[in-house]
C-alpha cells in the first residue's frame, strides 16, 4: 500500500470538540487501549453499553449517561477510523457485537497492521487535541 494522506488531525479536532468535557479523558484511555489490538479497541464501547445498561437498571441515570456518551465516543472514533481505511481495509461498522467481532479476525495480517497503524495515529491526535482543548 502507498501513503495515504488521511487528514486524522481534522477529524481528531472534530471529534474532540464534538465531546463533553467529562469524557476528554477517553483519548488517553483509547491511545492505551490501541496497544492492544484492534478487537480490544473495537470491544471497548461494548463494555461502557453494559456498564450503561447496569447503571439503567440500578436506577442511577446520571452515571448511565456518562457510560453512554463514552461508548458513543468510541464508536464514533471507530467509525472514522472505518471511513478512513474503506477504500483499502473492509473494516465493520460498530453494530452487531458478533458479526464484526468475527470480521476483524478475517482481515489479512497486513491489513489489520495498516488499520492498526491508522489507528494508532489518530488516537495521537486525539491526545493532541484533547490537551489543546483542557
Amino acid at each position: 500500500m502507498s501513503w495515504e494522506a488521511y487528514s486524522l488531525d481534522q477529524r481528531a479536532r472534530k471529534l474532540v470538540t464534538k465531546r463533553s468535557e467529562g469524557c476528554l479523558r477517553e483519548a488517553y484511555k483509547m491511545r492505551e487501549a490501541v496497544a492492544y489490538g484492534l478487537e480490544r479497541f473495537w470491544g471497548e464501547s461494548s463494555r461502557y453499553r453494559a456498564n450503561q445498561k447496569r447503571y439503567e437498571e440500578d436506577r442511577k441515570q446520571d452515571k448511565a449517561n456518562i457510560e453512554k456518551v463514552k461508548a458513543d465516543y468510541w464508536e464514533d472514533v471507530w467509525n472514522v477510523l472505518v471511513d478512513l481505511t474503506k477504500e483499502d481495509i473492509d473494516l465493520p461498522l460498530h453494530k452487531d457485537v458478533k458479526v464484526e467481532e468475527d470480521e476483524l479476525w478475517k482481515l489479512s495480517r497486513d491489513k489489520q497492521e495498516v488499520a492498526l497503524a491508522v489507528l494508532i495515529q489518530l488516537c495521537d491526535c486525539l491526545v493532541w487535541w484533547t490537551q489543546r482543548y483542557k
